[in-house]
């Protein structure tokens, strides 16, 4: 699914490249380049500045950390 499409889908706002295709979900710590994860609070912050992942969903006081794709929302899960 490109980034643009699951974001309108979540009904969320995204930051990146809207063809960037991901492929499926997997937790912050393993997640690779076309894979989709999410954090919820600052506590995984580390985990967010250090993650492989294509794109991630995280809390507004956390996008401004983001590199890449990302999609920002009031509850991640």
């Amino acid at each position: 699914m490109k980034l643009a499409e699951l974001a309108n889908a979540l009904g969320l706002s995204f930051t990146g490249d809207a063809n960037y295709t991901i492929d499926r979900l997997a937790p912050i710590s393993s997640a690779t380049k076309h894979e989709l994860s999410f954090v919820v609070s600052a506590r995984y912050r580390n985990a967010l500045l250090a993650t492989d992942a294509g794109a991630v969903i995280v809390p507004p006081d956390l996008a401004d950390i983001c590199a890449g794709h990302y999609l920002v929302s009031a509850n991640p899960y």
